[in-house]
């Protein structure tokens, strides 16, 4: 079972199943993985769901029958932690990953939705790509965790198909998994407990980004990971106004996703900035570049917060 640690000021996340299968990969890094100060980036963590917990819920014949009658579990939530090693570029990430189906509960007790999540561990081992190795060079640490949560939906049918509150598939409960109470996709941005605000209100971000095709994936979307990307060099713009360090590097990151962006699109970030513990964050929205306000975040695309050091 895997069980990941809370994030700081926010509730703790909930366990992988008991029982629940584990598969393991280990995949080479790239270059760009490790920075100049030998950390890993946060956003490399994210290739081991698809070596571990996403082959094994593809083995699964109730997976392809769940795909051909057009229900697909599309990423509505990512939880990312990264350690700081020392690490260098010449490891290979060996992962760790589990999944497991739950359904959430509305307020009335109705099911308001069905979704699978994945756990994911990933291990480096220590080093420096260049320079003198630490003296526990080769001792294999934890490098990162990952918890993310996949609604079921039907996205390619009629609106009032979409939303999928039960199942109809062979080899899987008609609602499966665990009873898990609702969350607000907005809560991703709300402030942990003890910080301080930099910034009273949001504020838009100076850069305006336009979306093209490299912008998206398969899923013919803007891909999620570029969001995170956006929102450190947002945060990184916001900590230069207050005259903060800007050499600092994402950390740890919750993002919830609304609904998706499109090439042809163009968005910018409304971020508050905030200080914790002696740590620098930074949490927001993602909007439709023309929103008039940056308060008003009803029509974001994602939520998103993140600690920096």
């Amino acid at each position: 079972m895997i069980s990941p640690r809370s994030i700081d000021g926010h509730s703790s996340l909930p366990a992988s199943p008991e029982g629940a299968e584990l598969s393991e990969a280990e995949l080479p890094l790239r270059f760009e993985d490790i920075t100049q100060d030998a950390r890993l980036q946060l956003v490399a963590l994210l290739p081991g769901l698809g070596a571990t917990s996403w082959r094994s819920l593809m083995k699964e014949p109730y997976t392809k029958r769940m795909l051909r009658s057009g229900i697909v579990p599309l990423l509505t939530r990512i939880v990312m932690q990264a350690e700081d090693g020392p690490f260098s570029v010449n490891g290979s990430l060996r992962y760790r990953g589990s999944y497991g189906f739950s359904h959430v509960l509305a307020a009335n007790g109705e099911v308001e939705r069905l979704q699978v999540a994945m756990w994911l561990e990933a291990e480096l081992p220590i080093g420096r790509t260049y320079g003198a190795a630490p003296a526990n060079a080769g001792e294999r640490t934890l490098a990162g965790r990952v918890y993310a949560e996949h609604t079921l939906t039907r996205p390619f049918g009629p609106k009032e198909e979409r939303r999928v509150r039960r199942l109809e598939v062979e080899g899987l409960e008609a609602v499966p998994g665990q009873a898990l109470q609702p969350m607000a996709v907005a809560d991703n941005a709300r402030l942990p407990l003890g910080a301080t605000l930099l910034d009273p209100a949001p504020l838009f971000d100076s850069a305006t980004t336009v979306f093209g095709v490299g912008h998206t994936d398969s899923n013919q979307h803007v891909n999620s990971l570029v969001y995170v990307r956006l929102f450190e060099e947002a945060a990184l713009r916001r900590f230069a106004v207050h005259g903060r360090p800007s050499t600092l590097l994402l950390r740890q990151l919750q993002i919830g996703y609304r609904k998706p962006c499109f090439a042809g699109e163009s968005v910018r970030f409304a971020l508050q900035t905030f200080e914790q513990g002696g740590r620098l964050g930074a949490l927001g929205a993602l909007l439709p570049a023309a929103a008039a306000s940056a308060e008003d975040v009803s029509r974001a695309h994602a939520y998103v917060s993140g600690w920096f050091d």
